[in-house]
């Protein structure tokens, strides 16, 4: 039963993970839309480039933890 529930809550950490990378993959297209577009200064630009590669980072390393 323990097996079982443990389970299912790597399921339901992996849908939540895939959903926030997901997330972060639209925003980097909208950022680089944004400085296209020239409603981002090159300072803003790198700035959510940064942070938007780091929480990616994070939820790869935590998507891979899950499967150890």
């Amino acid at each position: 039963m323990v097996a079982k529930r443990r389970k299912e809550q790597i399921a339901e950490d992996a849908k939540a993970l895939t959903r926030g990378l997901e997330e972060q993959r639209a925003l980097n297209l909208r950022t680089i839309k944004s400085k296209i577009d020239g409603h981002l200064s090159d300072e803003d630009f790198r700035t959510m480039k940064t942070s938007i590669a780091e929480e990616t980072a994070r939820i790869e390393e935590t998507m891979r933890s899950l499967d150890a």
